[in-house]
């Protein structure tokens, strides 16, 4: 959908003497776009109160603008993950990534709704590609390791803490499961020394955690929010 703004682009109406300033307000105030950006905006602002229920009805609102904006298709999934509605996030989320192919937050969080429902292998599989596009992702690796562990193949596991671990190496959820994971695997004195490691760090004002709420679970579980788009970004989305 290709959207032109008067003001964006420095048109003026054809005929200004034919139309007051205060009737050309309310047109550009219509223009689809603009309403669209601003309901995915309440949207995400619902997000960060925790008030996923008003979230689920600006992103609606966004997409009966406009079905297939991508991001708002997305973030409704998102929403809706966090209403534990996991088939309409399932929903919404696939048809996320058919608008737009790739989008991490989309694969990131469908990982997360295939890891509650266990869903184990489609779970590794979204994560993994997750990590095809951001291997240094401290979350996605955690979440893998977490995953690898409930197949009980530890060294996969281990494997993914210490990636976390290297990327962030004060993150009490990764450090915390590092040991648990050497343990059962066999690694007893490993194990141990990991899990010291998780005790002196745990009383540290700058230890991370990743948790189970939104905002904590990642950067890639969290909603996009987009401003008032340029030309570009209105052609290319």
């Amino acid at each position: 959908m290709f959207l032109v703004w008067a003001y964006g682009l420095g048109m003026e109406p054809s005929h200004p003497s034919e139309q007051s300033e205060a009737e050309h307000r309310a047109k550009y105030r219509q223009v689809p776009g603009e309403s669209v950006y601003v309901h995915n905006n309440r949207g995400t602002g619902y997000m960060d109160q925790y008030n996923f229920e008003k979230a689920v009805e600006e992103f609606k609102k966004a997409l009966s603008i406009d079905p297939d904006f991508a991001i708002a298709r997305v973030n409704l999934g998102i929403a809706y993950y966090n209403l534990r509605e996991y088939e309409n996030a399932l929903k919404e989320l696939k048809k996320g990534l058919r608008l737009k192919p790739g989008q991490p937050n989309a694969l990131f969080v469908l990982g997360l709704v295939y890891k509650a429902t266990n869903r184990i292998d489609d779970a590794i599989s979204k994560f993994s590609q997750v990590l095809k596009l951001d291997p240094e992702d401290v979350a996605t690796n955690y979440n893998l390791g977490l995953l690898y562990a409930r197949k009980r193949d530890y060294p996969m596991a281990i494997s993914f803490f210490r990636k976390a671990l290297e990327v962030e190496p004060y993150n009490l959820s990764a450090s915390y499961n590092l040991a648990i994971a050497l343990v059962q695997a066999g690694k007893l004195k490993e194990g141990e020394k990991a899990m010291a490691t998780y005790q002196r760090l745990k009383d540290k004002s700058y230890a991370t955690k990743i948790g189970s709420l939104y905002l904590e679970e990642g950067q890639y579980s969290e909603t996009v929010s987009r401003y008032k788009p340029t030309h570009q970004q209105r052609v290319g989305r």
